[in-house]
């Protein structure tokens, strides 16, 4: 897919830019695993397959280990085309219900924190991240469909960032999607991101995991401190295959450029609060601008072959 230069824009009315200068796309993968751990493939091999697939960057988060060494960084990576983030999924369970949180650019390893509740799990497990340094994020709340987390639960624990696709993302048999899930919290009034992550175990031949979901992180450049900013703030989009090029704010509105637009048919989603579409477009240039009874919009794009992208909440301020 490559780089791709951005038009000037605000993801969430939270955010400005860090630095002057350029800002561009950059893809990552934030959870995947290793033969360290539960996965097939040794460290060299998984970081290989990342790179000669188009990827800026990539978090190894194997369960209970810190995989990244600076021996692998010194091997692999390339200043300004190719960035190792140091990770570790944090593999914890409370009443018999697993909570996974991924610690992004911890230097060693979280131990699991336990809890007396999944919500207390996972507010545990979040500060414990925190305090070590990281960005947490919750891993998979339908990884696991009969034992998936609530909205309740996710709001309770704090959780800042989630993974709206990974695994069971769809929901079903009485569970909700992540999609319903986030625009519950949203609802609520709790600031949630949405990450993408393929959360890869095998690599071989007939496996469909690699490269099936990512995020594109918008900065003016690829350092661990740059990348993990913006995906603290929120400046990014998460995918499975669709391309938006640009994205801009509006005054309480949100318009998109969707690449490959003349290979594949789109249809563009603006949601509100409730989970209600608010708008639909299927041109190449989707537009929208809330009433003022909304708080916030998010944008959820599909394109004809499956594949989506969702955007992060643009929270509007309905005081003035």
């Amino acid at each position: 897919m490559g780089r791709q230069i951005l038009g000037a824009f605000v993801l969430c009315a939270v955010i400005s830019a860090g630095a002057s200068g350029e800002e561009i796309w950059f893809r990552g993968n934030v959870h995947v695993h290793t033969d360290e751990s539960d996965g097939l493939s040794p460290a060299d091999d998984v970081v290989e397959w990342y790179k000669s697939h188009g990827y800026d960057f990539l978090a190894l988060t194997d369960h209970g280990l810190q995989t990244v060494t600076d021996e692998l960084i010194a091997e692999h990576e390339a200043k300004g085309d190719f960035l190792l983030l140091r990770g570790v999924e944090v593999t914890d369970h409370a009443n018999g219900r697993p909570v996974h949180l991924n610690a992004l650019g911890v230097q060693g390893v979280v131990e699991p924190q336990g809890g007396q509740s999944v919500a207390d799990a996972i507010r545990r497990n979040r500060l414990a991240i925190e305090e070590a340094g990281g960005l947490a994020v919750l891993n998979h709340p339908n990884g696991l469909i009969r034992v998936a987390l609530t909205a309740r639960e996710i709001q309770e624990g704090g959780a800042g960032h989630f993974e709206v696709c990974c695994a069971d993302f769809l929901g079903g048999s009485g569970h909700p999607s992540t999609d319903e899930l986030w625009d519950s919290i949203l609802t609520e009034g709790q600031l949630l991101y949405g990450i993408a992550a393929d959360d890869a175990h095998d690599f071989g031949p007939d496996s469909r995991d690699p490269g099936s979901a990512w995020i594109m992180v918008r900065s003016v450049e690829l350092t661990t401190q740059a990348v993990l900013n913006a995906i603290r703030s929120g400046n990014f989009y998460s995918t499975t295959g669709v391309i938006i090029e640009e994205l801009q704010q509006e005054y309480r509105g949100l318009c998109l450029r969707i690449g490959d637009y003349e290979a594949y048919g789109f249809r563009t989603e603006f949601i509100g609060s409730g989970g209600r579409v608010l708008h639909t477009d299927e041109s190449e240039n989707p537009c929208f601008q809330a009433s003022g009874s909304e708080d916030y919009i998010r944008v959820r794009v599909f394109r004809s072959d499956g594949a989506l992208a969702w955007t992060q909440p643009l929270i509007l301020d309905n005081k003035s």
